[in-house]
């Protein structure tokens, strides 16, 4: 038959993946099934491959990466099975910032050049453990401070004369400073001083610190005229103004101040928190640090005090949202309804557990338990890593965010969009199972318009499934639910997370390059994605040898007729235009046909790619079969650069007839 007896179906667009329902659904411009593709203005081309980014050491088995943001350039913190904490930009990387054992994962948001930690096990924070604190230089330690203790012989006494507090009471106190800013809680050394007006003081025997204390601080009470009550707490304290003690050695001062000249509050001392919990993970909301999700109480928010990230109040800066949440659900523990996501947004804080989402807003007060959590959906929510990342910061790009939910991944700008982005391959997000939706990381590439996602999704290739991935979405023509253009991305080499975009100069052109973290049986080093096809289209191994895995692309069309009608289908011609880039030796795309059942195959001779020029390769196929559908795959395409791009697809289709014999 000649190809003037057949219909010609044409397929320009590539429109990505489609996994929903049955394989007679798909659309033509998109794929029954896939892997490792790109799509560009030209058509349809490999994935760009994985190198090496960093490395910590062979003998050392990373669990996760996380971002610290400092002003003099951004560094990578790394953790092991081990439990030691490992930063890439230290003086000497190949040795811990901190070490515990029982820390078997962890978070961290970065605020004033500094990076804090929760150690956390993606459902809460690990009991017993509390807040990090890392300052780029020597080592991290707890978040926080322990008070002075009682100091043995702390007293105030009259000095000479000069400008004095007028006569009455006075309570004084004393407090630590440390070397991340840190005032300590105000809890022992109270004492009352009976001013007899106009005269300094002096305060004796004041306690030193610790190693990290580089300062006291004297606070006090104003004037009262009243009999002391007995209990310190009744009264309000200011710090007093030269009462610190820039060093962590002098133990007396004199004081020389008027009672008005207390205006700096310090009454909140009272209730510091001497070390903050370990949370399940941290944000920043109106220069406060906030974390949630703490182990003895998953449902409750604390909020620090603005531009004080390590100072929580036990008394106002905490709030509890919904602790009823699924506790009438028989066989879901408590964490299941804790809190597991925060994100700024709109001057809102928006607050997410897995199958919930509320908000919060300040009102101003400077306390957290005044205010009101709304719901805002009692059907969708987020784990701790699915919310979307941009340019590596959590939180918003331009009034919305993504939020991953059991239901789907959802575009989110103070509500909900009813569909949602993961509409074209609903069956591979629901190929996730509830245990492991905790593991999934979204990350959004506002330059290259892509949002890449890591997950154990269940329909994977062969022994892929149930593995990390890579589903990477392509919305540079719409981030809707329609637009958005889906692959997956798997590889030889075992995927375990995300962490966001670094700047670099292995990424020209781009703002950042794609970090993840991938491990191997020997192994465990960073790698990055490298968006330049010049740079490499393997991913490494084994970087000491420059072996890759070569991974293959495959574009599988939909299932096709005749004529429309069913029955059986006679296909005559493949034409394919593609268009090589960065030659090499014998690139090639090989081509598979199949019927739906996959029970009638034929291989037909792949097309040699052989010039950088787009050349419309053609092969008869001369194929019978009930709805067939045609696989193209790369075969040969490796470290080198070597690549194409695939622009349109010819299929020459006829009824040949109505049904086989019975």
């Amino acid at each position: 038959m000649s190809v003037r007896d057949h219909n010609q179906i044409v397929i320009r667009d590539f429109k990505g993946r489609w996994k929903r329902g049955q394989p007679e659904s798909c659309p033509i411009d998109h794929a029954i099934d896939e892997v490792n593709c790109i799509f560009t203005k030209n058509g349809l081309e490999p994935r760009p491959g994985i190198t090496q980014l960093s490395s910590i050491t062979a003998s050392h088995n990373i669990v996760r990466m996380q971002v610290y943001h400092r002003n003099d350039g951004d560094r990578i913190l790394a953790l092991d099975t081990v439990g030691n904490i490992f930063d890439t930009g230290a003086s000497i990387p190949l040795s811990p910032v901190y070490t515990d054992a029982a820390i078997t994962d962890f978070a961290v948001h970065s605020m004033f050049n500094r990076a804090f930690i929760t150690p956390q096990n993606l459902k809460t924070g690990i009991n017993g453990k509390n807040l990090i604190v890392y300052s780029g230089n020597g080592g991290a330690r707890l978040a926080g401070g322990a008070p002075p203790g009682v100091a043995a012989g702390f007293a105030a006494a009259s000095a000479g004369a000069g400008n004095g507090p007028d006569a009455g009471n006075i309570i004084f106190s004393v407090v630590f400073e440390t070397d991340t800013g840190f005032i300590t809680q105000a809890l022992n050394n109270f004492i009352l001083y009976n001013s007899p007006g106009g005269l300094q003081v002096t305060i004796s025997n004041i306690p030193t610190g610790g190693g990290t204390v580089v300062a006291r601080r004297i606070i006090a009470t104003r004037v009262f005229q009243t009999a002391y009550s007995g209990r310190y707490r009744d009264y309000a304290y200011f710090f007093v103004p030269g009462g610190r003690i820039a060093d962590n050695v002098t133990t007396s001062i004199t004081l020389n101040f008027f009672s008005n000249d207390l205006v700096s509050d310090s009454t909140y001392l009272l209730d510091i928190i001497q070390n903050p919990p370990a949370f399940l993970g941290l944000n920043e909301y109106n220069g406060a640090l906030v974390g949630w999700g703490e182990n003895a109480n998953p449902h409750l928010l604390r909020v620090s005090i603005s531009g004080n990230p390590e100072s929580f109040s036990s008394t106002s800066g905490l709030l509890q949202i919904a602790p009823g949440d699924f506790a009438s659900i028989v066989g879901l523990s408590t964490d299941q309804g804790g809190l597991k996501n925060c994100v700024p947004m709109n001057g809102n804080l928006y607050l997410h557990k897995s199958v919930r989402t509320y908000y919060v807003r300040d009102d101003g007060s400077g306390q957290a338990s005044n205010w009101s959590p709304i719901e805002i959906d009692k059907g969708i929510g987020a784990e701790l890593f699915s919310t979307s990342k941009v340019m590596d910061t959590e939180g918003s790009n331009v009034g919305q965010y993504l939020v991953g939910s059991p239901g789907g991944i959802y575009l989110f700008n103070g509500s909900f969009n009813p569909q949602p982005l993961t509409y074209k391959i609903q069956d591979d997000w629901d190929s996730i199972v509830p245990q492991d939706r905790a593991y999934t990381n979204i990350v959004i590439d506002s330059v290259a318009k892509r949002v890449y996602i890591t997950g154990k999704f269940r329909t994977q290739p062969n022994t892929q499934s149930g593995k990390m991935c890579i589903m990477m979405g392509d919305f540079s023509e719409g981030l809707d639910p329609q637009s958005i253009k889906w692959s997956y991305w798997v590889s030889g080499i075992t995927i375990d997370s995300l962490i966001g975009f670094l700047p670099g100069p292995d990424n020209p052109g781009s703002d950042g390059t794609l970090a993840i973290y991938i491990s191997t049986n020997t192994t465990n080093l960073f790698y990055s994605l490298n968006m330049q096809h010049s740079v490499t289209l393997g991913d490494y191994a084994d970087f000491s040898s420059g072996t890759p895995y070569v991974y293959p692309m495959n574009y599988s069309i939909p299932y096709i007729e005749g004529d429309g009608e069913g029955g059986i289908c006679h296909l005559s011609n493949i034409r394919i235009r593609a268009t090589l880039f960065n030659a090499g030796p014998s690139p090639g795309l090989a081509l598979r046909l199949q019927e739906m059942d996959k029970t009638l195959t034929q291989n037909p001779n792949q097309f040699n790619l052989v010039t950088t020029v787009g050349k419309e390769y053609e092969r008869l196929a001369n194929f019978k079969a009930m709805k067939p559908s045609l696989q193209i795959s790369t075969n040969s395409f490796d470290q080198k650069g070597i690549g194409c791009t695939i622009g349109t697809i010819r299929l020459f289709v006829r009824q040949l007839w109505k049904s086989y014999a019975q």
